[in-house]
């Protein structure tokens, strides 16, 4: 065989092995590069502190989104997060395609859970609504948020430093997105944070010739969250919540007990039914009927409507409101004039079809 064929054969053979290869790698990028399933396929997968990067890639290879995981593994030292990947929970959807999965873990996305707090909830029911969705353990949280500490904050524009019993009523009512498992305290910083934005955004929309209740002597954010909490579980329609502040305001000034349903039921943690006479005579710092004044810190996480009807309440006569039991709230300003209309809702009630 001359030089020149054997030339030729090895031209040949370095041209197959190059077109194997490229193949080989057309065929990995292809794989990689495209999305591995489709976009009603998708799921959550755990990577806990301290796992490798061979682990993870096995864990995805199981799942089914890698055929292999060597080109993983390249990759992971390539961008080189393959021994520093971030832990926590990952949303994997089918639509996207190994690479972009990969680019994810290593930038740290982790998937953050949705969860919503209403308006009016507790403490407790924020610490229960936080472990269903797996974000911290509630009674870590509630130690987090516990009773006894004091809300501190210099942020707040009505005033200098100030302090409440626990974060009840500083946890404010929003939809929120956070990672599984995080720390209790970050938690409550972060539902405590956004009551400060939105306590600060409020405050500058009422004007100050308004703002009567946080110039009063002993007021203050505090007593103004408590109010706002009070409303917030008395009032069902926000065109009734700063009439609902005033008579708590009326009935402070003149000196006489609030009377809130919402308060025993705060104290019993039970909002499932009428109060019982006797329930309105236990011994209880939060008793309204026993005790004058604000109850001594705030009873729920009170919404925008009733922290800007506890900023302004509307300027009236009224002491007395009652729930006419389709919503409405109705108004009185003497005993008489409520004990008539408390008449007036019973018989109402009572008639056939009501």
């Amino acid at each position: 065989m001359s030089g020149k064929t054997i030339l030729i054969l090895c031209l040949a053979i370095g041209l197959l092995v190059i077109g194997i290869v490229g193949a080989v790698i057309y065929s990995y990028w292809s794989d990689w590069s495209h999305p591995w399933g489709t976009a009603d396929r998708e799921f959550l997968i755990d990577i806990e502190k301290g796992m490798t990067a061979e682990q993870i890639a096995n864990l995805l290879k199981d799942k089914g989104v890698l055929k292999d995981t060597t080109f993983f593994l390249i990759m992971a030292d390539l961008q080189g997060f393959g021994g520093s990947l971030k832990a926590g929970e990952y949303r994997i959807s089918g639509a996207s395609s190994p690479v972009e999965i990969v680019e994810m873990i290593g930038r740290g996305d982790i998937h953050r859970r949705r969860f919503v707090l209403p308006e009016g909830i507790t403490i407790n029911q924020v610490a229960q609504i936080l472990e269903e969705n797996q974000i911290c353990k509630a009674a870590d949280f509630l130690q987090a948020a516990a009773f006894g500490q004091t809300y501190q904050d210099a942020g707040l524009k009505s005033g200098g430093r100030v302090t409440a019993p626990g974060a009840e009523g500083f946890l404010f009512p929003d939809t929120y997105f956070m990672e599984k498992n995080c720390e209790p305290a970050r938690v409550r910083e972060r539902l405590m944070r956004v009551f400060n934005q939105v306590y600060n955004e409020l405050l500058q929309q009422v004007p100050e010739a308004e703002r009567w209740w946080l110039l009063e002597e002993n007021s203050g954010v505090p007593a103004l969250v408590t109010l706002a909490s009070l409303v917030e579980r008395e009032a069902k329609r926000d065109e009734d919540r700063s009439m609902v502040a005033s008579v708590f305001r009326n009935r402070i000034k003149q000196g006489m007990p609030l009377q809130s349903d919402a308060t025993i039921h705060y104290i019993l943690g039970d909002w499932s039914r009428p109060i019982t006479p006797e329930e309105k005579q236990i011994d209880d710092k939060y008793n309204t009927f026993l005790n004058k004044g604000l109850p001594p810190g705030p009873i729920c996480n009170p919404g925008r409507a009733s922290l800007v009807a506890a900023m302004a309440p509307a300027k009236t006569d009224y002491l007395y409101f009652m729930a006419t039991g389709d919503g409405k709230t109705e108004f009185s300003k003497t005993l008489d004039e409520h004990n008539a209309m408390r008449q007036r809702v019973r018989t109402d009630q009572s008639q056939p079809g009501q």
